[in-house]
């Protein structure tokens, strides 16, 4: 791809290892979405060892591809359980992990920049503005984030489906 000219390339984690989280899969075993109610977790002890992880690979893609990384997204869709591979972080846990990743970046001179929800729009326990609120609400996290993300698909699973207009520069204002 670069070879090709792609010159940005992101990345985004769908779970943490098994071994890092409470079911010890990387799938969920039950339909909870709210963090304090699944097994489907990072626990927070292992915060320090997820860091760890993903500057293993910011570093791993840079040395074995050549690749700069621009930005890592933390948790994909962190608002409910999915199909696949995956794992819930509530807005105050996003809000605690982003401080420890950022800060192990920071320290270590990783300039790979991180993003944040990463949630569909209008599903899940937890809604976009919440996850602003909670970064935006801590100065030592909110300095680590420049990057609002957000997926909104249709039904077909191509084309944008939600939210509506309104809800779109809702979003962007908060966002700013």
């Amino acid at each position: 791809l670069k070879e090709r000219g792609v010159e940005i390339f992101i990345l985004t984690s769908w779970s943490p290892p098994a071994w890092m989280k409470r079911n010890l899969s990387l799938d969920h075993k039950e339909q909870a979405i709210e963090w304090h109610l699944t097994d489907n977790i990072l626990e927070p002890y292992y915060y320090e060892e997820f860091a760890e992880s993903m500057e293993a690979i910011v570093r791993a893609l840079k040395e074995r591809s050549g690749v700069d990384l621009y930005a890592i997204g933390l948790q994909n869709e962190p608002a409910f359980n999915e199909p696949y591979p995956s794992a819930i972080l509530s807005p105050a846990q996003f809000k605690e992990l982003i401080k420890v990743v950022g800060k192990r970046f920071a320290d270590n001179g990783i300039q790979t920049k991180l993003y944040m929800p990463e949630q569909v729009t209008g599903i899940g326990f937890y809604s976009l503005d919440q996850y602003l609120d909670a970064i935006q609400a801590d100065p030592v996290a909110n300095q680590y984030v420049e990057i609002f993300a957000c997926h909104g698909y249709g039904s077909d699973g191509i084309t944008a489906g939600f939210p509506s207009f309104t809800e779109w520069n809702a979003l962007w204002a908060n966002a700013q």
